[in-house]
């Protein structure tokens, strides 16, 4: 038997809402562990398509006001290691601002497995 068939079965499953819309967050917010967005959902959204990481963050403190303090991940959306890292600091720090757990998702291009190193 492998290592993953010994392992006992989780007792909680954590669900996380992939959302970018205020109106899901309020709805769903006290059933979900956690808020993600990706940048399908923010290119598809009119209130959020086409934003720079600074307009992102005012978009989304008001979804942390109805998160009551659950994490929220959020991805950065430049394409290159510079603007990468600096909008991956920017949102850490906006986090901090208001009192929210912040996880910044470095995409899996050339420019964020540079920002990585």
């Amino acid at each position: 038997m492998g290592k993953d068939a010994e392992r006992k079965p989780r007792e909680h499953v954590e669900v996380w809402l992939d959302s970018v819309d205020l109106g899901d967050v309020i709805a769903l917010a006290t059933y979900v562990d956690g808020l993600t967005t990706n940048p399908i959902l923010l290119r598809k959204n009119p209130a959020t398509a086409g934003l720079d990481v600074t307009a992102l963050t005012q978009h989304f403190a008001r979804h942390f006001r109805h998160m009551a303090g659950k994490p929220v991940m959020m991805q950065v959306v430049s394409l290159d290691a510079q603007p990468i890292l600096a909008e991956a600091r920017a949102l850490v720090q906006f986090g901090r601002e208001h009192g929210a757990w912040v996880g910044v998702k470095i995409p899996a291009i050339s420019g964020g497995i540079l920002a990585l190193r």
